[in-house]
C-alpha cells in the first residue's frame, strides 16, 4: 500500500510539474505577444502622428514663406537659410542650419523659374507615409509631383499610392 500511494503522489506531481510548465510556457508566450502587439500598435500611431504633424508643417512653412515675400515681385532669392532668418520655417524642421523632416530627409525651398511661386521639395519619405502625404492633397497646391511625375486634379488614390514604390521618396511641393 505504502508504494502505491508513493507511485500515485509521484506520478500526479510529475503531471502537475509538466501542467504548471506549460502554463508558465503560455504566460510567457502571451506575455511575447502582447509586448509585440503593443509594439505594433505604438509604431503604427508613431507614424500616423508624423504623418498629420509634417502635412500641418508643411502648410504652415508654406504659409509663412508667403507672407515672408507679401509685396515682393517674387521668389527669385528663397533659400532654406532666407526662409529660417525670416522666422518661416517651424523650429520643429529645423536641424543646426538644415531643415529636416520626421524620417531624416531634407526639405529644400526654391523658386520657379519664373519666381512667381515656389516649391517645397522633402525627400526620404517612405512609401506608407508617401501615399498619406500625397493623397488627398492634389487641390491644395499650385502643383504636386511625386517622384518626378506631377499629379493631376483627377489623380486616383491608386495613381498617388502606385508613384510611392521607389522606397524612400521625393514630393514637390509647388505654392505662392
Amino acid at each position: 500500500m505504502k508504494n502505491f500511494v508513493k507511485k500515485s503522489l509521484t506520478k500526479k506531481s510529475g503531471a502537475f510539474l509538466i501542467a504548471g510548465i506549460s502554463d508558465l510556457m503560455l504566460g510567457i508566450l502571451a506575455g511575447v505577444f502582447a509586448i509585440a502587439l503593443g509594439m505594433a500598435i505604438f509604431y503604427s500611431t508613431r507614424s500616423s502622428s508624423n504623418v498629420l504633424q509634417f502635412q500641418s508643417e508643411i502648410i504652415q512653412l508654406s504659409s509663412r514663406v508667403s507672407s515672408l515675400y507679401t509685396g515682393s515681385a517674387g521668389y527669385g532669392d528663397l533659400t532654406n537659410e532666407i526662409a529660417i532668418k525670416g522666422g518661416a520655417v517651424p523650429k520643429t524642421l529645423i536641424k543646426g542650419s538644415n531643415l529636416v523632416n520626421a524620417w531624416g530627409g531634407t526639405v529644400t525651398l526654391y523658386s520657379s523659374d519664373d519666381e512667381s511661386s515656389f516649391f517645397i521639395e522633402i525627400t526620404n519619405i517612405p512609401d506608407e507615409e508617401c501615399g498619406k502625404l500625397a493623397g488627398n492633397q492634389v487641390n491644395n497646391w499650385i502643383s504636386l509631383s511625386v517622384n518626378s511625375s506631377v499629379l493631376s486634379d483627377d489623380s486616383s488614390t491608386s495613381d498617388v499610392i502606385n508613384l510611392c514604390n521607389a522606397g524612400k521618396n521625393t514630393l514637390k511641393y509647388e505654392a505662392r
